[in-house]
């Protein structure tokens, strides 16, 4: 399962860390540009290119931004297309645990294999929320899977499996409008 982890994120900032044109979606640019602006001090603009911001989906800005404290270009590519890599590959834990719980333990290699190879996977090559939506997604779907199991959970388990969710609903409201 490590060795599963780490050739995918290997590959994927391979394949995806080259210098990029991100004007081709809207989107990437005010992303890119939130990261920037915290990466250099300057917080998150309130009105961006003559738009008001009223959304505050910033989530995935802070966890790029550390890639601004490169001044090269190339290498902030490189490390954002590293971070995008992680992000999507952590998707495969909760992927594993819920084949290995609902079919089999034997499937679990399968079915995280299958979702390493989803096309969705390429988007580790944009500058987009996507990225940090497909993992907490599928951690949310375990985890509400985990709490559906009433008859083996104590009150503890219960309200710490609750307050699990919601930190996780908080991060998806916080990284996607949809």
């Amino acid at each position: 399962m490590v060795a599963m982890f780490i050739v995918s994120v290997v590959v994927r900032t391979a394949f995806a860390g080259y210098e990029k044109h991100i004007l081709v979606i809207p989107d990437e640019l005010l992303y890119y540009s939130y990261a920037q602006n915290l990466a250099w001090g300057n917080g998150f603009p309130v009105v961006y290119h003559g738009i008001y911001n009223y959304e505050n989906r910033f989530l995935y800005s802070i966890l790029i931004a550390p890639a601004f404290l490169m001044h090269n270009r190339v290498v902030q590519f490189v490390l954002i297309a590293m971070i995008n890599s992680i992000i999507l590959t952590v998707g495969m834990i909760p992927t594993y645990l819920l084949a290995k719980e609902l079919i089999d333990g034997k499937w679990g290699f399968f079915c995280v294999a299958l979702y390493l190879t989803m096309p969705d996977m390429a988007y580790a090559a944009t500058f987009m929320p996507d990225i940090l939506m497909l993992s907490l997604g599928l951690w949310i779907i375990y985890v509400s899977y985990k709490l559906m199991d009433f008859g083996n959970l104590n009150s503890k388990q219960r309200i710490g499996y609750m307050a699990i969710l919601t930190l996780l609903i908080f991060a998806g409201v916080w990284t996607k409008k949809s």
